[in-house]
């Protein structure tokens, strides 16, 4: 696990390094969320400036990855855990901290060239509007996915033994759901002349309305598909199972690639469309993009594109968009919370996994996972033995370097696991229904429940 939170790490202060440093090439004539025409857009102290710029974030990644090495060193999965929160945490906030400061550089080099722009009024431009979604890609596009989630749902549901059918089928029709409603809003996007040219707004309105909506619209043929491949994979055998995770990988790789390579080529295409024209028209919206996130109570829009061109920002001035930004945050400590606190109750509880026999009912518990409860007589098999083997596959549960907790399937039957992999031996109950593995966090312990079974199962025969 360690290595995973590595590479993972490393990876996501590149892909910030690189996303962030966008910033600091010109695109719709902005540079650093500061506006200038083009007489001064390439201008050499302009240009040096974002240079610093991008060099600061990448040095910012480099630092990062450095700092990311302990974790080689660390066997607790809590204290794991807490550091790639505190690095992923630590990166975010010092990209963005690095991005503040150098708009405000950049402004300040503006104000003392007196290179301010007069600010033009809003020209309403009545056939764009009317226009502005000709070129989007037609909803229909979303029946094909929409069938497939339905015959998806159908075979997981009815046709499968998959723990979490009914999860699996709940998420993919949320993320169907969510790219519709994105794909929507691509569409309710207000258009704004950006030139007086009425052609070329034309074209770039024309532009970034396709170019998003089909995006939209491949994250409903992608992801909602992909969360059926867990219950596909029941049915096949160990080696097939491992080539379906390998595909799963490479599809969600290339889409992944595909979705930069789409943005990036929307950004160089915009450009060329301003490029053709001599001037710029410039609204006086810098002042709102002065943190790199666009802040306007005034502006009645909750979605609109950033300035970068690689995504669809969200206007921190409106209520929603508080209450949106506030639920983030939450989302995101929930998630800390649910993947530190498991973690350190697992490493410093002295019996986080507890097997107790009440009544001849039999009853395994742990911190955050589901409880197992069946009766002595149901069991058929008691044997303590060195690993799980088999095909092993995770339907509703945790796993980790050091613990496995939750419903699996092994060789297609049914189990819970409640496992310390640095304890051993592991306690293996079977019954008809399903199997159960257990271990206490001593191996003593362990092997005392196992004789306790197995002189209670003999005398209730």
């Amino acid at each position: 696990m360690n290595y995973f939170f590595i590479v993972l790490l490393i990876a996501v202060y590149f892909i910030q390094a690189f996303t962030l440093g966008l910033a600091g090439k010109p695109h719709n004539q902005v540079i650093l969320e500061n506006t200038l025409d083009t007489e001064h857009l390439f201008h050499p102290e302009v240009t040096a400036l974002a240079t610093v710029y991008k060099k600061q974030l990448f040095a910012i990644a480099i630092l990062f990855s450095f700092l990311t090495l302990p974790l080689f060193f660390f066997t607790y999965e809590s204290l794991i855990m807490t550091f790639f929160w505190f690095l992923l945490l630590g990166s975010i906030g010092s990209m963005f901290f690095c991005r503040i400061y150098y708009i405000r550089q950049m402004h300040r080099l503006i104000v003392e060239k007196e290179w301010l722009l007069p600010v033009k009024p809003l020209l309403v431009d009545t056939q764009l509007i009317l226009q502005k979604n000709k070129k989007m890609v037609s909803g229909l596009w979303f029946l094909p996915p929409f069938l497939v989630w339905i015959a998806g749902s159908i075979y997981t549901l009815a046709l499968t033994t998959f723990d979490g059918a009914w999860l699996l089928v709940l998420l993919a029709a949320l993320l169907l759901l969510l790219s519709f409603g994105s794909w929507i809003i691509v569409g309710k996007l207000p258009v704004r002349p950006l030139t007086e040219d009425r052609q070329i707004n034309q074209q770039y309105n024309d532009l970034t309305k396709h170019h998003w909506s089909f995006l939209m619209l491949s994250t409903s043929w992608i992801l909602p598909l992909l969360l059926f491949f867990p219950a596909i994979g029941i049915l096949l055998s160990s080696t097939m199972e491992n080539l379906l995770f390998i595909l799963l990988l490479v599809i969600v790789f290339l889409w992944t690639g595909f979705t930069f390579w789409y943005l990036l080529s929307l950004r160089k295409k915009q450009d060329q469309l301003l490029a053709q024209v001599p001037s710029y028209r410039y609204l006086g919206d810098d002042q709102y993009w002065r943190f790199g996130i666009y802040n306007n109570p005034h502006d009645s829009r909750l979605f609109l594109p950033d300035r970068i061109g690689m995504n669809m920002g969200i206007n921190f001035g409106r209520p929603i968009g508080k209450l949106l930004l506030g639920l983030t945050g939450l989302l995101i400590t929930a998630a800390m919370l649910f993947t530190i606190i498991p973690a350190y109750l697992y490493d410093f509880t002295s019996d986080p996994f507890q097997l107790e026999v009440s009544q001849q009912q039999v009853e395994i518990t742990a911190p955050f996972a589901p409880t197992a409860d069946f009766s002595l007589e149901d069991i058929s098999k008691l044997e303590l033995v060195d690993d799980v083997t088999g095909s092993i596959i995770r339907t509703n549960g945790s796993s980790s370097t050091n613990y496995s907790t939750g419903r699996y399937r092994v060789d297609g039957k049914a189990a819970f696991f409640y496992i310390n992999h640095r304890s051993s031996p592991i306690l293996h109950i079977e019954t008809d229904e399903r199997d159960y593995y257990y271990t206490n966090k001593v191996p003593e312990k362990t092997k005392e429940i196992y004789e306790q079974l197995q002189s209670q199962e003999s005398q209730e025969k």
